[in-house]
């Protein structure tokens, strides 16, 4: 709603590395940062308020640690699971993405106060869906996921009961 942008960008002054950046029509293009030396980052998504979410990875090696970033904070991991990425954020902190939770790629919510929750966990048990990625999250808690029902995969709308 601010007109702010997140993205990925390819420094040229630095090979085969990543970083995921805000820009704003005010300051431009910022980076915001990795988790660690020699890391590549990866901004998926922003709130209204500027929290981005996304990824961070090590140069060499495929795990991934979603992460929040914020102008104050700088940025910090989810700690969910030991690969995970954060796809979704609302103005109410709640983010959204996947994370591999006992074998599986499996989708969750974050929250200040709940943390990481596995989403699989907050469905009916016999709805037949397992979901494996969530993607975005709205105002009202509306989660957009990704899941397979029936040997076949699907989008989903979740929507919260109370």
């Amino acid at each position: 709603n601010a007109g702010a942008v997140v993205g990925i960008s390819y420094p040229s002054q630095e090979p085969y590395t990543y970083r995921g950046f805000l820009w704003t029509a005010g300051k431009g293009m910022q980076a915001i940062g990795t988790l660690g030396k020699d890391q590549d980052s990866f901004a998926l998504a922003i709130s209204a308020s500027g929290r981005v979410v996304g990824y961070a990875s090590p140069l060499s090696i495929t795990t991934q640690t979603a992460f929040d970033w914020s102008q104050n904070q700088g940025i910090q991991s989810l700690r969910a699971g030991n690969q995970s990425v954060a796809s979704g954020i609302n103005n109410l902190g709640e983010i959204v993405g996947g994370y591999d939770f006992e074998d599986a790629f499996t989708a969750f919510v974050w929250t200040p106060t709940l943390h990481v929750q596995n989403l699989n966990d907050l469905i009916p048990s016999d709805s037949g869906w397992f979901l494996d990625q969530a993607i975005a999250v709205n105002q009202s808690g509306q989660i957009v996921a990704n899941g397979e029902i029936n040997g076949q995969f699907h989008a989903a709308l979740l929507t919260p009961t109370n």
